[in-house]
C-alpha cells in the first residue's frame, strides 16, 4: 500500500525532530549536562505567584478539588520540575541540566474557535552559582546545535544588569518616552509609563525614529554589570562566536534579567527569532526555586522550517562503514559482520532488506560513509568481500579473514589524511 503525502510529511517531520534531538543530546554530554524529564502534569495553584503567568494558552481541567493543566511552557516546566525533582542542593554545587519535550497549549482559530496545538522544544538550564563563564558557554551550545545542523545563525546578545539597574533604567526611559509621547503610536503612549520596555520592541516607524534616539541601558549600568558584561562579550569575541551586542535586547515580559539573548536565523535577507535565553532567577524564586539561573529554549518548529527553507537534506546516521549485500547467503553473512564491527566500536550502517545494490551505493553516498563493504554470492563462495571507497569508487577484493582489521586499517588512513 503506498504512503499517502500527509503520512510522508508526518516521517519527515519525525526524522527532522529525530536528527534535532540526537545533535541536542551530542552536544549536551559532551558538555557536562544531564538530562531532566519533565513532569506532564501541574497544578495551577502553583504558578499562581509566577508574574504575566498566561492562564488562556493552559490545556487544564479540574481533579480532586484542584485546577491541574499540561505542561505549556519549557522555561516554567523546568523550574517546576527541577523544584520537585531536586529540592535541595549546596550553594556551591552548580547543577548543569537539560530538557527535550512536547507541549500543548491552548490558541483560537481564524473563528474564535478553541484548538490544541502540540509544539516540541528543548533547553539548557544552569542552577547554581555560576559566572559569566556559563553564559558564554550556553550561547556557544546553542550557536553549535544550529551550525552544525547547517542554519547561518546569529546571536543578539544584551546585558541588563541587576534588579536596581533595570529599575533606574526604567524611569530612565519612561522620563525620556513621556517627553515624546505625542509623537508615539497609540499603544506605545499608553505603556510610556506602565510598561516603556515594550515601547523598545515597536515597529511603527514614527516610534522607531524616537527609540535611536533613546538612551540606552548599556550606559546605565553600575559597575559590577558593567564588568559582567565586559567580561560576557570579551569572552564570545576569544571564541570566535558571532554576535551582536543589541543595547535595546529587553525582555518587556519580565522572564529574563540580568542577561538576554535572541538566536536569530538569517534566509535571504529574511530573519527569524527562533529562540531565546538568559538569566530568569526572579522566576524560579516564585516557584521556590531559590538559586540562581540561567539557560535557553529554542523551538523544534521553528528550525525545523528554518532547514526546509535551507533544503538542507536530514542525515540522521554518518557511519564509516556501510555494508551491502546480494542474495539471500549474503544477507546472513553481512549481519554477523555488523555485528562483529559494532564490537570493535566501528560505526556501521546495514539495510538487510534492500536487494538492489545500486541502491544501497546511492544510500552509502547519501549517508556520507567512508567505506562499503560488498558481499554477494560469488563473495560468499570465494570467501572474500569487496572494500569500496566511498570518495573515488575505487575497489578491491579481500579475503574475507582478513576483511577486519583491512577495514579498521582503511578508517585509520582516512582519519589521519583528513586531519
Amino acid at each position: 500500500m503506498p504512503v499517502s503525502k500527509k503520512q510522508e510529511k508526518t516521517f519527515l517531520e519525525h526524522e527532522y525532530i529525530d536528527l534535532i534531538s540526537r545533535k541536542v543530546t551530542e552536544i549536551a554530554y559532551s558538555h557536562g549536562y544531564k538530562k531532566l524529564l519533565l513532569d506532564t502534569i501541574y497544578k495551577t495553584s502553583k504558578f499562581k505567584k509566577v508574574k504575566n503567568f498566561d492562564n488562556s494558552s493552559l490545556v487544564s481541567f479540574d481533579f480532586a478539588k484542584e485546577k491541574n493543566f499540561i505542561k505549556n511552557n519549557g522555561i516554567l516546566s523546568f523550574l517546576s520540575s527541577f523544584s520537585s525533582q531536586i529540592k535541595d542542593f549546596p550553594d556551591s554545587e552548580i547543577q548543569k541540566l537539560f530538557y527535550i519535550g512536547k507541549f500543548v497549549e491552548s490558541v483560537e482559530n481564524s473563528s474564535k474557535a478553541k484548538k490544541i496545538n502540540e509544539f516540541s522544544n528543548f533547553g539548557f538550564s544552569v542552577v547554581g552559582n555560576f559566572d559569566h563563564v556559563t553564559d558564554v558557554e550556553l550561547i556557544q551550545m546553542a550557536h553549535e546545535i544550529l551550525t552544525d545542523l547547517g542554519l547561518e545563525c546569529k546571536v543578539r546578545v544584551n546585558i541588563t544588569g541587576c534588579v536596581d539597574c533595570i529599575k533606574n533604567y526604567k524611569k530612565i526611559l519612561s522620563d525620556y518616552l513621556r517627553t515624546k509621547k505625542g509623537a508615539l503610536c497609540s499603544t506605545c503612549a499608553k505603556n510610556v509609563i506602565k510598561n516603556p520596555f515594550s515601547v523598545l520592541n515597536c515597529t511603527n516607524k514614527a516610534c522607531q525614529k524616537i527609540i535611536m534616539e533613546a538612551p540606552l541601558i548599556v550606559d546605565h549600568l553600575c559597575e559590577s554589570c558593567n564588568n559582567y558584561s565586559l567580561s560576557v562579550v570579551e569572552f564570545l569575541d576569544d571564541i570566535n562566536v558571532p554576535y551582536i551586542l543589541d543595547p535595546k535586547l529587553i525582555d518587556s515580559e519580565g522572564i529574563y534579567n540580568s542577561v538576554i539573548y535572541k538566536f536569530e536565523i538569517i534566509n535571504n535577507n529574511d530573519s527569524y527569532i527562533i529562540g531565546e535565553g538568559g538569566h530568569f532567577t526572579e522566576l524560579a524564586s516564585s516557584l521556590s526555586c531559590n538559586h540562581k539561573v540561567c539557560g535557553f529554549d529554542l523551538n523544534f518548529e521553528q528550525i525545523i522550517k528554518r532547514l526546509k527553507d535551507y533544503n538542507i537534506p536530514i542525515n540522521i546516521y554518518n557511519p564509516d562503514v556501510y555494508i551491502a549485500q546480494i542474495g539471500e547467503m549474503a544477507r546472513k553473512e553481512v549481519i554477523l559482520l555488523f555485528k562483529e564491527l559494532r564490537q570493535q566500536g566501528i560505526s556501521v550502517y546495514i539495510n538487510a532488506t534492500e536487494k538492489k545494490l545500486m541502491k544501497q551505493i546511492a544510500e552509502a553516498k547519501a549517508m556520507k560513509a567512508k567505506i562499503m563493504v560488498i558481499i554477494g554470492q560469488e563473495e560468499i563462495q570465494n570467501k572474500t568481500a569487496i572494500i569500496r571507497d566511498i570518495s573515488d569508487n575505487v575497489q578491491e577484493v579481500i579475503n574475507f579473514n582478513k576483511l577486519n582489521k583491512e577495514i579498521y586499517k582503511r578508517l585509520i588512513d582516512k582519519i589521519f589524511i583528513n586531519n
